[in-house]
């Protein structure tokens, strides 16, 4: 019996192996009791002919699908309702934080160090749980700060105070530190004004606790609020709380003063007029002033010590004054507060024996007791090179720079640098600032020291030996920048061009082929010098940098636009030598291969461009680049090159700036006539001494012309030309018809 058994076992496991496995079709009961209905109807009724088929309707499939998805398990990515949701993860860290608590054994630092790496986490949430169920058997001040910092930090100023009113509502007792973060953080937010009134309010409401008392950090956390918000109402209300002791004035406090200050006087500034502006600016110092005495007073006494940042912002509101006496004062506030000898004082010796001498007396100084001075560091020498600069006293900015350097071992940061540089820009000495350039340090050099080195030798064109300077500034540039810059090399470009000074005035003593020999070899050797690294940076943008998003295309074409710029240039320079002649044919044999290939690469680039750029030309309603292209050698920076065509020819009088002026203001062309020959029967007329313009709808005085009805004739239009008031004899009329240069005097 057994034995057939396991045989018919085996018999129903190979049918079903060999059985065709389809998927069982889930239908209702309802359906099943149906279908046996029907099946016994239509097997009793003749007239039908049986079937094995039955169909299902589109509502029994509807339910089906509602069965299925009713009866499926609901997955954790797409909770069913987002209540139940959050309730289950909330119970899951109620159980993970009751955990927690247990190893955390009671102890309020390892709370507070397991919130700090929470928070490091960005579990805000869970940190906060763990607090709140901490508070109910612990003092947790510290925990319950480090989620206050934490709001604070992600600007939510709102919950902040929610979570700070929540700490008191939980028998939590703020502390000073709970104060001083709350103040510190609104002082970072956002939200200026919100911020301003909620550090107002709570430190106003410090007064009334009888437990704690706001102190120096309190008010100077409050004032910094203040002034972000630039509310000098609230700042100086908190002010009006000082006392000499737990909230004596810091050196903290003058600063964030003195900050607030120059910040309401500079704002809006420029919509003002000018009496408007000469009076906000003196307001603005004198109050700094009566803070500053202040100061110097509880300096002197030993009550207060002074920092850096309390002396340049003190020193940073006087040089805002238009009066450069007053810019001056700021060395003589540094020479008060850290010992630095006023140099513009001092003449004829070295920084090291003026610190020790008195300006005004001669004598040797005697060290102060009362107050110690403090040291300078880059925000002083900033400010020193600012002074410096906006008074012109150039001179001084290297003395500074040395004598500081030497003595307090400082090491200059960028900005020093940079305003080092502008100094030596504004005094034209090219040879010191192209001789510091391998000095400055590799983490802070960069392009814009070579630009204000090159700006440097352009302004010293006069000096014969600039040439040389400028060939040292390119030779470091190429030692310390990995690809040329297109704008160095154009001021490079431009050094050549603009100077000629001394090449004129030989052509004037007459060897005008030297003089133009001389210009022409200095103009090639300036475009040799540029081949190699004009080749280095057109190979760079053209062969090795490839482009793949929208963006890096559009930034790769910009740098292709200002190489081809710098090409055009070249070609001009070319150009202008050959059409000049500035060399012989023998010389300019050598340079017409490079030019051409230089013009090649120009019309490759713009073969191509009406597609590149096809509303270009449309917009500017001009014609097509290759008629741009025709006419490109004058269309460049040529205004500094000199016309050799002219040299040796007397020079006709040019209408300068200056004459210009004149010429608007009254009679005149521009240039000195010889006033001996010229009506000698005549008294000499006087210089114009006063222009006046009388507003409109206003009287003007007898006897006199209204200026805006005297017009005079110009190729560009009308416009009203200022009428000078002579004191004795007017002399000749001029005629206003005629032109400048024929002008005649009835």
């Amino acid at each position: 019996m057994a034995d057939r058994l396991l045989h018919g076992g085996a018999c129903l496991r190979r049918a079903l192996q060999l059985a065709p496995r389809q998927r069982l079709e889930i239908r209702p009961a309802s359906a099943f009791q149906t279908r046996s209905f029907q099946h016994s109807q239509r097997m009793f009724n003749s007239t039908t002919t049986p079937t094995t088929e039955v169909t299902t309707t589109a509502q029994d499939a509807s339910s089906i699908a509602d069965a299925i998805t009713k009866d499926a398990p609901k997955s954790l990515d797409a909770p069913a309702d987002e209540a139940i949701w959050k309730k289950k993860e909330t119970l899951k860290m109620e159980r993970a934080v009751n955990k927690e608590l247990q190893y955390l054994n009671n102890d309020p630092w390892k709370v507070a160090e397991y919130v700090r790496r929470a928070l490091e986490a960005k579990k805000f949430d869970e940190a906060h749980l763990l607090v709140q169920k901490g508070s109910k058997d612990m003092q947790l001040v510290v925990p319950w700060n480090l989620l206050l910092e934490y709001l604070l930090d992600q600007q939510q100023v709102k919950a902040a105070i929610k979570l700070f009113n929540e700490m008191k509502k939980r028998a939590q007792f703020p502390n000073a530190q709970t104060y001083t973060t709350l103040f510190r953080g609104l002082a970072k937010s956002k939200h200026p004004k919100t911020a301003v009134f909620e550090a107002v309010k709570h430190y106003n409401a410090l007064f009334k606790d009888s437990r704690l008392e706001p102190n120096s950090t309190h008010m100077n956390a409050v004032l910094s609020v203040c002034n972000r918000a630039g509310d000098l109402d609230s700042m100086f209300s908190i002010v009006d709380t000082l006392n000499e002791s737990t909230r004596a004035p810091t050196s903290y406090t003058y600063t964030t003063v003195l900050n607030a200050i120059r910040f309401n006087t500079l704002d809006g500034l420029e919509n003002l007029t000018p009496e408007q502006k000469e009076f906000n600016l003196k307001n603005g110092i004198q109050r700094a002033k009566a803070i500053w005495s202040e100061v110097m007073s509880k300096w002197r006494q030993g009550r207060l010590i002074i920092d850096e940042e309390l002396v340049c912002s003190m020193g940073r509101m006087m040089i805002i004054s238009s009066d450069t006496n007053e810019k001056k004062g700021v060395l003589d506030l540094i020479e008060q507060t850290m010992n630095i000898p006023n140099l513009s004082k001092v003449k004829e010796m070295s920084a090291e024996e003026a610190r020790k001498t008195n300006p005004h007396t001669g004598q040797v100084v005697k060290k102060d007791k009362n107050g110690v001075f403090t040291s300078p560091g880059n925000n002083t020498l900033s400010l020193i090179l600012k002074v410096v600069l906006q008074t012109k006293l150039n001179s001084l900015g290297i003395k500074y720079w040395n004598f500081i350097l030497r003595q307090y071992n400082l090491e200059p940061d960028r900005d020093c640098w940079l305003r080092l540089f502008s100094i030596l820009k504004q005094a034209k000495a090219s040879g010191h600032a192209t001789e510091i350039l391998d000095i400055i340090p590799a983490s802070i050099t960069g392009p814009n020291f070579y630009r204000i080195a090159f700006e440097t030798c352009v302004r010293d064109n006069i000096n014969p030996n600039v040439i040389k300077n400028a060939d040292r500034a390119l030779d470091s540039m190429m030692n310390h920048l990995e690809v040329p810059d297109t704008h160095l090399m154009r001021l490079y470009l431009n050094v050549s061009q603009s100077t000629h000074y001394h090449l004129r005035a030989r052509a004037r003593e007459g060897d005008v082929a030297g003089a133009k020999r001389a210009y022409g070899v200095q103009i090639t050797d300036a475009l040799d010098r540029l081949w190699v690294p004009y080749r280095k940076l057109h190979d760079h943008y053209f062969k090795r940098v490839k482009a793949v998003t929208k963006e890096q295309k559009k930034a790769l074409y910009n740098d292709q636009r200002e190489v081809i710029a710098l090409a055009r240039i070249m070609y001009g320079s070319f150009n202008k030598v050959i059409q000049q002649e500035m060399l012989p044919e023998e010389d300019l044999k050598k340079i017409r291969p490079v030019g051409g290939r230089i013009n090649r690469e120009i019309q490759a680039f713009y073969a191509n461009r009406e597609e590149t750029e096809p509303n270009l030309r449309k917009t500017k309603g001009r014609g097509t680049a290759e008629e741009d292209m025709s006419a490109h050698n004058e269309a460049m920076n040529m205004v500094n090159f000199w016309d050799t065509t002219q040299a040796g020819k007397p020079r006709s009088p040019k209408q300068t700036d200056q004459g210009r002026l004149h010429r608007d203001n009254g009679p005149g062309d521009g240039y000195r006539r010889d006033e001996s020959s010229r009506f000698e029967s005549k008294p000499p007329r006087p210089a114009p001494h006063s222009y006046k313009i009388y507003p409109k709808n206003s009287q003007s005085p007898p006897g006199r012309r209204i200026p805006e009805q005297d017009l005079r004739k110009r190729k560009g239009g009308t416009r009203p030309v200022r009428q000078p008031v002579y004191g004795g004899y007017p002399g000749p009329k001029p005629n206003w018809n005629a032109t400048r240069d024929d002008r005649k005097f009835r």
